[in-house]
């Protein structure tokens, strides 16, 4: 009766997940593949913050399902690898040599992957922020690949998703409600030396990336300088409006019954004229800011 209430607790994403593995060691490959694509599909249902191991072992599992079915498995477990370098080689579920010395490779390529910030914002307020099972902070970074994002809204709900973080990530919408940003936590600080520690990062047992690898440009928005890139709109926007209005002018000179004598016609000459060339110069200005500001945003090779 305890095994049942204990089965019972467990959310759709752990009994899939088990039953993967159970069906993988005893040699049912469809079965584990259904269980571990049921898996897949539950991850971003659960209402609780996964654990790293949990993340990392759906690719693992998958990447054995598909080895063992003679099928490529490299990206699997390429996937493993990027979310925990640290998931173990299970010899129940893969007892090869060969595929256990490719799965060392793949880790040491991973550890040569760009790396990429995980786009925690500065503030968050009463939120807390996770990527593959581990608290973070804004000064955060993981290897470039698909990673799993959770947040913890202030009253304590938990949304999901997967994102490489090499776009702009709005972490904040995760959550179906505003709330206050600006009220952040109290920084848990039991001595002077936890102190220092805090601003490393978030959880002090998140996984270290190397830092010297190069470095996924940031999401062109964040690169963009906004003051040029909103004056060469605005230049534009004027540009547009100012040639409107000379086209209508430019149209009521061509109407031979614009009533206009020679005199009123020279002078709409004249204001139409001045009216296109302002058209002209903020056109050429807007194109220049565009063309400055999209110019400083680009990340060299």
């Amino acid at each position: 009766q305890a095994e049942q209430t204990e089965e019972t607790s467990q959310d759709a994403f752990t009994v899939s997940l088990e039953a993967a593995k159970n069906a993988l060691y005893a040699g049912n490959l469809d079965e584990a593949s259904t269980q571990i694509e049921a898996a897949k599909a539950e991850m971003k249902n659960v209402d609780r913050i996964l654990d790293i191991s949990e993340i990392s072992e759906v690719w693992y599992y998958q990447g054995a399902i598909e080895y063992k079915s003679g099928e490529d498995a490299l990206d699997s477990w390429r996937q493993t690898l990027i979310v925990n370098l640290g998931q173990a080689w299970d010899v129940k579920a893969v007892d090869d040599e060969s595929a256990h010395d490719v799965y060392l490779a793949l880790k040491k390529e991973v550890q040569n992957r760009k790396i990429v910030s995980l786009q925690v914002p500065e503030q968050y307020g009463q939120a807390k922020l996770y990527v593959d099972g581990f608290l973070r902070a804004p000064s955060d970074f993981a290897y470039q690949g698909m990673h799993f994002a959770q947040i913890q809204c202030p009253k304590g709900e938990v949304f999901s998703k997967w994102s490489t973080f090499e776009k702009n990530f709005k972490w904040l919408k995760m959550c179906p409600y505003k709330f206050d940003v600006t009220d952040m936590p109290e920084p848990e600080a039991t001595d002077e030396w936890d102190m220092f520690g805090a601003f490393g990062g978030g959880d002090t047992s998140a996984p270290d990336v190397n830092m010297s690898n190069a470095m996924v440009a940031p999401p062109l928005w964040e690169r963009l300088d906004k003051r040029t890139l909103y004056g060469s709109i605005g230049s534009a926007t004027l540009a547009a409006g100012l040639y409107g209005v000379a086209v209508s002018k430019g149209n009521t000179f061509d109407d031979p019954e614009n009533g206009l004598d020679a005199e009123g016609l020279e002078s709409l000459r004249s204001q139409t004229n001045t009216i296109a060339m302002g058209s002209m110069t903020f056109g050429v200005v807007g194109a220049g800011l565009y063309i400055y500001t999209m110019s400083t945003a680009k990340v060299s090779d």
